[in-house]
Protein backbone atom coordinates (compact mmCIF):
# COMPACT_ATOMS: atom_id res chain seq x y z
CA UNK A 1 0.00 0.00 0.00
CA UNK A 2 1.23 3.46 -0.83
CA UNK A 3 0.71 7.07 0.22
CA UNK A 4 0.28 10.23 -1.80
CA UNK A 5 3.56 11.65 -3.02
CA UNK A 6 4.56 15.33 -2.80
CA UNK A 7 2.63 16.30 -5.93
CA UNK A 8 -0.45 14.43 -4.71
CA UNK A 9 -0.32 16.21 -1.35
CA UNK A 10 0.13 19.55 -3.10
CA UNK A 11 -2.98 18.89 -5.19
CA UNK A 12 -4.90 17.85 -2.08
CA UNK A 13 -3.87 21.09 -0.37
CA UNK A 14 -5.13 23.14 -3.32
CA UNK A 15 -8.49 21.39 -3.21
CA UNK A 16 -8.83 21.89 0.55
CA UNK A 17 -7.86 25.54 0.19
CA UNK A 18 -10.57 25.99 -2.43
CA UNK A 19 -12.97 24.14 -0.14
CA UNK A 20 -12.28 26.67 2.62
CA UNK A 21 -13.14 29.52 0.24
CA UNK A 22 -16.55 28.14 -0.71
CA UNK A 23 -19.70 28.68 1.34
CA UNK A 24 -22.06 25.91 0.23
CA UNK A 25 -21.68 22.71 2.29
CA UNK A 26 -22.44 20.72 -0.88
CA UNK A 27 -19.58 22.33 -2.77
CA UNK A 28 -17.32 21.78 0.23
CA UNK A 29 -18.11 18.09 0.60
CA UNK A 30 -17.64 17.42 -3.12
CA UNK A 31 -14.11 18.82 -2.90
CA UNK A 32 -13.38 16.90 0.30
CA UNK A 33 -14.59 13.70 -1.38
CA UNK A 34 -12.08 14.20 -4.19
CA UNK A 35 -9.24 14.35 -1.65
CA UNK A 36 -10.45 11.33 0.33
CA UNK A 37 -11.00 9.21 -2.78
CA UNK A 38 -7.50 10.00 -4.02
CA UNK A 39 -6.02 8.89 -0.69
CA UNK A 40 -8.06 5.68 -0.84
CA UNK A 41 -6.96 5.01 -4.43
CA UNK A 42 -3.30 5.43 -3.45
CA UNK A 43 -3.75 2.64 -0.89
CA UNK A 44 -5.72 0.34 -3.19
CA UNK A 45 -2.74 -0.75 -5.30
CA UNK A 46 -2.73 -4.46 -4.41
CA UNK A 47 -5.92 -6.28 -5.47
CA UNK A 48 -5.26 -9.16 -3.07
CA UNK A 49 -5.11 -6.85 -0.01
CA UNK A 50 -8.32 -5.16 1.16
CA UNK A 51 -8.15 -1.53 2.29
CA UNK A 52 -9.75 -1.19 5.73
CA UNK A 53 -10.32 1.74 8.07
CA UNK A 54 -7.13 0.72 9.91
CA UNK A 55 -5.22 1.60 6.74
CA UNK A 56 -7.34 4.45 5.42
CA UNK A 57 -7.77 6.65 8.52
CA UNK A 58 -4.03 6.93 9.35
CA UNK A 59 -3.23 7.53 5.66
CA UNK A 60 -5.84 10.29 5.46
CA UNK A 61 -4.56 11.74 8.75
CA UNK A 62 -1.04 11.84 7.27
CA UNK A 63 -2.24 13.77 4.22
CA UNK A 64 -4.26 16.21 6.34
CA UNK A 65 -1.24 16.88 8.58
CA UNK A 66 0.90 17.55 5.50
CA UNK A 67 -1.74 19.97 4.18
CA UNK A 68 -1.37 21.98 7.43
CA UNK A 69 -4.84 23.54 7.63
CA UNK A 70 -5.58 24.31 11.31
CA UNK A 71 -9.26 25.17 10.71
CA UNK A 72 -10.06 21.99 8.78
CA UNK A 73 -11.92 20.40 11.71
CA UNK A 74 -14.29 23.40 11.79
CA UNK A 75 -14.87 22.99 8.06
CA UNK A 76 -15.75 19.31 8.52
CA UNK A 77 -18.08 20.06 11.43
CA UNK A 78 -19.73 22.78 9.32
CA UNK A 79 -20.54 20.20 6.65
CA UNK A 80 -21.69 17.61 9.17
CA UNK A 81 -24.21 20.05 10.62
CA UNK A 82 -25.51 21.77 7.48
CA UNK A 83 -25.63 19.03 4.84
CA UNK A 84 -29.02 17.53 4.13
CA UNK A 85 -29.43 13.92 5.34
CA UNK A 86 -29.31 12.59 1.76
CA UNK A 87 -25.67 13.75 1.55
CA UNK A 88 -24.76 11.99 4.81
CA UNK A 89 -25.34 8.47 3.52
CA UNK A 90 -23.29 6.27 1.22
CA UNK A 91 -19.96 7.46 -0.09
CA UNK A 92 -20.45 11.07 1.03
CA UNK A 93 -21.19 10.16 4.62
CA UNK A 94 -18.37 7.61 4.74
CA UNK A 95 -15.67 10.02 3.60
CA UNK A 96 -17.00 12.93 5.66
CA UNK A 97 -17.02 10.92 8.89
CA UNK A 98 -13.65 9.42 7.94
CA UNK A 99 -12.20 12.93 7.68
CA UNK A 100 -13.64 13.74 11.11
CA UNK A 101 -12.20 10.54 12.61
CA UNK A 102 -8.78 11.24 11.04
CA UNK A 103 -8.73 14.76 12.48
CA UNK A 104 -9.63 13.35 15.91
CA UNK A 105 -6.77 10.88 15.50
CA UNK A 106 -4.39 13.77 14.79
CA UNK A 107 -5.51 15.62 17.92
CA UNK A 108 -5.50 12.57 20.23
CA UNK A 109 -2.81 12.03 22.85
CA UNK A 110 0.03 9.62 21.95
CA UNK A 111 -1.05 6.08 22.75
CA UNK A 112 -1.35 2.65 21.20
CA UNK A 113 -3.06 2.74 17.77
CA UNK A 114 -6.84 2.60 18.33
CA UNK A 115 -8.80 -0.42 17.13
CA UNK A 116 -10.08 0.16 13.61
CA UNK A 117 -8.01 3.34 13.35
CA UNK A 118 -10.68 5.39 15.19
CA UNK A 119 -10.33 6.77 18.70
CA UNK A 120 -13.00 5.94 21.29
CA UNK A 121 -13.78 9.65 21.61
CA UNK A 122 -14.41 9.95 17.86
CA UNK A 123 -16.64 6.85 17.92
CA UNK A 124 -18.77 8.26 20.74
CA UNK A 125 -19.10 11.70 19.13
CA UNK A 126 -20.05 10.18 15.78
CA UNK A 127 -22.70 7.98 17.42
CA UNK A 128 -24.19 11.01 19.18
CA UNK A 129 -24.07 13.06 15.96
CA UNK A 130 -25.73 10.27 13.97
CA UNK A 131 -28.58 9.99 16.50
CA UNK A 132 -29.11 13.75 16.57
CA UNK A 133 -29.08 14.27 12.80
CA UNK A 134 -31.36 11.26 12.37
CA UNK A 135 -33.87 12.77 14.78
CA UNK A 136 -33.63 16.16 13.01
CA UNK A 137 -34.40 14.43 9.73
CA UNK A 138 -37.59 12.93 11.18
CA UNK A 139 -38.63 16.25 12.74
CA UNK A 140 -38.02 18.45 9.71
CA UNK A 141 -38.90 16.02 6.90
CA UNK A 142 -42.36 17.52 6.12
CA UNK A 143 -40.99 21.04 5.65
CA UNK A 144 -38.07 19.87 3.48
CA UNK A 145 -40.02 17.71 1.04
CA UNK A 146 -40.72 20.57 -1.37
CA UNK A 147 -37.23 22.12 -1.34
CA UNK A 148 -34.24 21.10 -3.42
CA UNK A 149 -30.73 22.47 -3.85
CA UNK A 150 -29.22 22.71 -7.32
CA UNK A 151 -25.76 23.73 -8.47
CA UNK A 152 -25.60 26.29 -11.26
CA UNK A 153 -22.55 27.18 -13.34
CA UNK A 154 -22.23 30.77 -14.61
CA UNK A 155 -19.65 31.80 -17.19
CA UNK A 156 -18.76 35.30 -18.28
CA UNK A 157 -15.62 35.98 -20.26
CA UNK A 158 -12.80 33.84 -18.90
CA UNK A 159 -14.27 33.34 -15.44
CA UNK A 160 -16.60 30.64 -14.16
CA UNK A 161 -18.50 30.64 -10.88
CA UNK A 162 -20.56 27.85 -9.30
CA UNK A 163 -23.35 28.60 -6.84
CA UNK A 164 -25.79 26.36 -4.99
CA UNK A 165 -29.35 27.69 -5.13
CA UNK A 166 -32.74 26.56 -3.86
CA UNK A 167 -35.36 25.36 -6.31
CA UNK A 168 -38.78 24.78 -4.75
CA UNK A 169 -40.93 21.97 -6.12
CA UNK A 170 -43.76 23.34 -8.23
CA UNK A 171 -41.93 26.52 -9.24
CA UNK A 172 -40.91 26.78 -12.92
CA UNK A 173 -37.39 27.19 -14.20
CA UNK A 174 -38.13 30.86 -14.87
CA UNK A 175 -38.25 31.44 -11.08
CA UNK A 176 -34.85 29.79 -10.68
CA UNK A 177 -33.55 31.96 -13.53
CA UNK A 178 -34.58 35.08 -11.57
CA UNK A 179 -32.67 33.76 -8.55
CA UNK A 180 -29.65 33.21 -10.80
CA UNK A 181 -29.86 36.79 -12.09
CA UNK A 182 -29.67 38.02 -8.51
CA UNK A 183 -26.98 35.56 -7.39
CA UNK A 184 -24.69 36.32 -10.34
CA UNK A 185 -25.60 40.04 -10.50
CA UNK A 186 -26.30 40.11 -14.25
CA UNK A 187 -27.41 43.43 -15.72
CA UNK A 188 -29.73 42.13 -18.45
CA UNK A 189 -31.57 39.03 -17.17
CA UNK A 190 -33.64 38.78 -20.36
CA UNK A 191 -30.44 37.96 -22.26
CA UNK A 192 -29.74 34.91 -20.09
CA UNK A 193 -31.32 31.51 -19.63
CA UNK A 194 -30.85 28.15 -17.96
CA UNK A 195 -29.25 25.25 -19.81
CA UNK A 196 -29.20 21.59 -18.76
CA UNK A 197 -26.49 19.10 -19.68
CA UNK A 198 -28.16 15.99 -21.04
CA UNK A 199 -26.86 12.45 -20.60
CA UNK A 200 -25.01 12.62 -23.90
CA UNK A 201 -23.10 15.71 -22.77
CA UNK A 202 -25.02 18.15 -24.96
CA UNK A 203 -26.20 21.44 -23.43
CA UNK A 204 -29.89 22.09 -24.05
CA UNK A 205 -32.01 25.13 -23.12
CA UNK A 206 -34.25 24.47 -20.13
CA UNK A 207 -37.80 25.65 -20.98
CA UNK A 208 -39.05 28.46 -18.68
CA UNK A 209 -42.00 26.30 -17.61
CA UNK A 210 -39.86 23.23 -16.76
CA UNK A 211 -40.08 21.84 -13.21
CA UNK A 212 -37.24 20.40 -11.16
CA UNK A 213 -38.16 16.75 -11.77
CA UNK A 214 -37.92 17.40 -15.52
CA UNK A 215 -34.40 18.75 -15.08
CA UNK A 216 -33.50 15.67 -13.02
CA UNK A 217 -34.83 13.38 -15.74
CA UNK A 218 -32.50 14.83 -18.37
CA UNK A 219 -29.35 15.39 -16.31
CA UNK A 220 -26.34 13.48 -15.06
CA UNK A 221 -25.90 12.51 -11.41
CA UNK A 222 -27.99 13.19 -8.33
CA UNK A 223 -28.19 16.93 -9.01
CA UNK A 224 -29.16 18.59 -12.29
CA UNK A 225 -26.10 19.90 -14.13
CA UNK A 226 -27.36 23.41 -14.85
CA UNK A 227 -25.66 26.42 -16.42
CA UNK A 228 -26.86 30.04 -16.47
CA UNK A 229 -25.64 31.49 -19.75
CA UNK A 230 -26.40 34.10 -22.36
CA UNK A 231 -29.02 32.74 -24.75
CA UNK A 232 -26.60 33.29 -27.64
CA UNK A 233 -23.76 31.51 -25.81
CA UNK A 234 -21.80 28.83 -27.67
CA UNK A 235 -22.75 25.87 -25.48
CA UNK A 236 -19.96 23.80 -26.95
CA UNK A 237 -17.50 25.93 -24.97
CA UNK A 238 -19.10 25.33 -21.59
CA UNK A 239 -16.63 23.63 -19.27
CA UNK A 240 -17.79 20.22 -18.22
CA UNK A 241 -18.39 19.29 -14.61
CA UNK A 242 -16.83 16.09 -13.39
CA UNK A 243 -18.62 13.05 -12.04
CA UNK A 244 -21.11 13.79 -9.27
CA UNK A 245 -21.18 17.49 -10.03
CA UNK A 246 -17.73 18.20 -8.57
CA UNK A 247 -15.81 21.04 -10.19
CA UNK A 248 -12.89 20.03 -12.36
CA UNK A 249 -9.98 21.80 -10.70
CA UNK A 250 -7.77 21.13 -13.68
CA UNK A 251 -9.58 23.98 -15.45
CA UNK A 252 -9.84 27.64 -14.53
CA UNK A 253 -13.04 27.27 -12.56
CA UNK A 254 -13.44 29.43 -9.48
CA UNK A 255 -16.01 28.89 -6.75
CA UNK A 256 -17.28 31.62 -4.49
Amino acid sequence: MGLLDASGISRARRKLTLMARTHSPIDKVLLLLQVCKRVYQSLDTQPEQEVTSEHFLPALAYVLVCCNMPLLLLEVQYMMELLEPSWLTGEGGYYLTSAYASLCLIQSRPQAPPTGGMTSEAQEKLREWSRRRGQENITHAPSNQNQRLVRVLYQEGGQSVVRTLQWVDGEPASSLALSCATAFAVGQPHCYGLFCRAAGGEMKPLPPHALIHEAHAHSIGSLPSLSYLRVDHDTGKVRRLTRGGAVDLGGSVCEE
